[in-house]
């Protein structure tokens, strides 16, 4: 038996988001977001996929950038459909922010992740030194802060702010017949 895939990537990108920790933080929360939208509206209501990867972050290197990318693998049947899915889902967190229920689970996932993180050598080696030394952000000092900062408001400006660039491209790899 062959198991035949649509392997699919969309990925929306912003050139004009100067890069601060709060943009990072919302891009994350974003990101956090939309994985828990996907997971109950593509793989629980649609069975179109096992999960849809999300990430959202901003980037100060080479140049100041915000993206947000989502990655799956669907039926090839399925994928035209799914698609729609996932951009209707960003639409409406553009036009209405994201549920009050997923934004409180992604910032406690993300104090979680910073709780357990900080005690791992390879967060200080490859996260906070690079960026303290390097870029001069300090990413530890007010984590807490900044994540409990992080509003429907903010989450719905940021994803505005990207979408406003009309950079998106999206890529599909179906399998060989």
């Amino acid at each position: 038996m062959t198991i035949r895939t649509a392997s699919n990537r969309i990925q929306y990108t912003s050139y004009d988001m100067p890069y601060s920790l709060e943009t990072d933080y919302n891009m994350d929360a974003i990101g956090r977001c939309l994985d828990m939208r996907y997971l109950e509206s593509v793989r629980e209501k649609e069975g179109g996929s096992y999960g849809v990867g999300t990430y959202g972050f901003s980037a100060k290197r080479p140049t100041d950038k915000a993206v947000l990318l989502m990655q799956f693998d669907t039926d090839p049947e399925k994928q035209e459909k799914l698609m729609q899915i996932i951009h209707k889902e960003v639409e409406e967190m553009a036009q209405n922010g994201p549920l009050d229920i997923d934004l409180q689970k992604a910032k406690e996932s993300m104090l979680k992740d910073f709780e357990e993180d900080k005690e791992k050598n390879n967060y200080w080696d490859n996260d906070i030194l690079p960026a303290y030394y390097l870029w001069g952000n300090d990413e530890y000092t007010g984590f807490v802060e900044r994540v409990k900062g992080i509003t429907k408001e903010t989450v719905k400006a940021t994803l505005n702010k990207l979408l406003e660039s009309g950079n998106m491209f999206e890529v599909v790899m179906y399998p060989a017949d």
